[in-house]
């Protein structure tokens, strides 16, 4: 029972609640916040008044949680040996106060009562007020503002009443309940206490970020990315990347957030995770908050300067490397795709989509010189995915370009952080490195080039053969996508390049 003593605050589902609470007040012009001393219900207000500026928060002791007493901070079965078997056959009575010095339903009735008589005389008759109180106390609020107060309650009749209506009435958190008083006069109560997910339109973005993010105004201006997720650059005091996750459960939201707390834990630049909301509450998707680091990306910076090339991908080699230098031991919880069991495994996800690349193979426009090369070298790598001789390692999964980011100086580029680790799994490093060669060429021969040349450095002759495999696997499988994903020009595009890639070596 957190109680008053509340060591935690408010959770971040609470946040969300809030905000989402907010959401649906926002057409409201609030005068004054009134707020009960409890940490939670303070930062809720907090929150509150971003949305709220011109309204007035004052503390008001009455709006209080009931004191639980000495099982304030505990859990019932924590302290149920210590209460008395005396207090125990009384509990459910109105004038029976927790053991240690905890309030009775009785008093708090009474602080409740008095202060909504007081607020009601003092207010201003159309002042609009927002109370934020607790689950006791705000039953207690509406069974005065239906029924009357504490000195009502005359019989033992009554005073069960009052008690089966603070069992009865629950109000959910985030819910809300909106009265309408002329004076004493009840004239309206509506309760709210589900709301739908909100629609992901700019001014939404920009509502929710700034409760989450703590600041008065965002600006949230929309990304173009690959993948299917809608990002947006958080600009404020400090920037941000928001991204609502169309494609990803909750689960392997969690599990990459799991592997950049790693990395960054261990001296790699990795993305910052600021909130991870869950809840489902404001959006029917996760939504990650993060870090937004300036750079450019790698196409763009090597453009500009071609002679930097070759000192940028021994960079990010370097980083690649410590990557698939991390003990498999320490990350094989988390360190797993986002796809079915089955298919998590190193070998069986390989030879399955060797296979589906091979019959599609068969079934387009190759010539018949290219589709006999892609059939030798694609069979060649399942017979060396069969043997299994290679170390399986902690592998990025999607070493793409635009997943490099550099910083672009006059006559520089540096890398700065390699970004999405959406798709890291436990495998062949050869892997990464022949995706991001694949990339390479279809972006820029030159500079692909480049990159084949300190593979050379660092690979034995045998691992030489088993990347050209999987750089033959990259293009074909792009090609593949051409057909799985039709109405997608992108991937039409990038299909058609490594088509054309192919057929010309042949």
């Amino acid at each position: 029972m957190s109680g008053r003593t509340d060591p935690e605050g408010l959770t971040e589902k609470g946040k969300i609640q809030v905000i989402r609470t907010s959401y649906e007040l926002r057409k409201e012009q609030i005068d004054q916040i009134l707020v009960s001393p409890v940490t939670r219900a303070k930062e809720t207000a907090l929150i509150f008044h971003h949305y709220f500026p011109d309204a007035v928060i004052k503390t008001a002791k009455w709006l209080t949680e009931l004191h639980h007493g000495m099982l304030e901070g505990f859990y019932w079965w924590e302290k149920i040996h210590k209460i008395s078997p005396e207090y125990r056959k009384h509990r459910e009575d109105y004038g029976t106060p927790y053991p240690g010095g905890g309030e009775s339903m009785q008093m708090m009735f009474e602080r409740i009562s008095n202060g909504m008589e007081n607020l009601i005389k003092h207010a201003d008759q159309n002042a609009k007020i927002v109370l934020i109180s607790h689950q006791a106390p705000i039953t207690a609020l509406r069974y005065f503002l239906i029924y009357g107060g504490f000195e009502k309650l005359t019989t033992d009749k009554k005073k069960k009443k009052f008690m089966q209506y603070l069992h009865d009435v629950k109000l959910p958190n985030g819910g809300f309940v909106t009265v309408t008083c002329n004076g004493k006069i009840l004239q309206t109560l509506d309760e709210v206490s589900h709301v739908e997910p909100v629609q992901e339109r700019k001014g939404n973005i920009e509502f929710y970020a700034k409760g989450l993010l703590d600041v008065d105004a965002v600006e949230g201006i929309r990304k173009v990315t690959a993948s299917n997720h809608a990002v947006y650059y958080i600009r404020n005091s400090g920037d941000h990347l928001l991204k609502i996750l169309h494609t990803e459960d909750s689960k392997s939201v969690k599990r990459h957030v799991a592997v950049y707390q790693y990395l960054r834990e261990h001296g790699r630049s990795a993305p910052n995770i600021v909130f991870h909301d869950s809840t489902h509450e404001f959006y029917k998707n996760d939504v990650l908050i993060q870090d937004y680091i300036e750079g450019t990306e790698q196409e763009t910076c090597l453009h500009d300067h071609p002679q930097q090339a070759k000192n940028v991908l021994r960079y990010i080699y370097d980083e690649l490397h410590a990557i698939h230098q991390i003990p498999t031991t320490d990350v094989q919880e988390f360190w797993t795709p986002p796809v079915t069991k089955q298919f998590q495994s190193w070998k069986p996800f390989m030879l399955y989509n060797i296979n589906l690349t091979l019959h599609m193979a068969q079934d387009t426009v190759f010539d018949q010189k290219t589709e006999r090369r892609i059939f030798q070298a694609l069979g060649c790598l399942k017979d060396y995915i069969r043997e299994g001789a290679y170390a399986r390692v902690p592998i990025h999964g999607d070493v793409a370009p635009g997943n490099i980011i550099l910083s672009h100086g006059k006559t520089t580029c540096k890398l700065v952080r390699i970004i999405d680790y959406e798709w890291t799994r436990i495998g062949d490093r050869l892997w990464d490195l022949a995706y991001y060669w694949g990339w390479l060429e279809r972006n820029n021969f030159s500079v692909a080039l480049v990159w084949r040349a300190i593979l050379n450095e660092h690979l034995s002759k045998k691992e030489q053969k088993a990347l050209e495999w999987f750089r033959v696997l990259f293009h074909v499988w792009t090609v593949r996508d051409m057909f799985e994903y039709e109405g997608d020009s992108i991937r039409q595009e990038r299909g058609k390049k490594s088509k054309e890639i192919l057929e010309r070596e042949s």
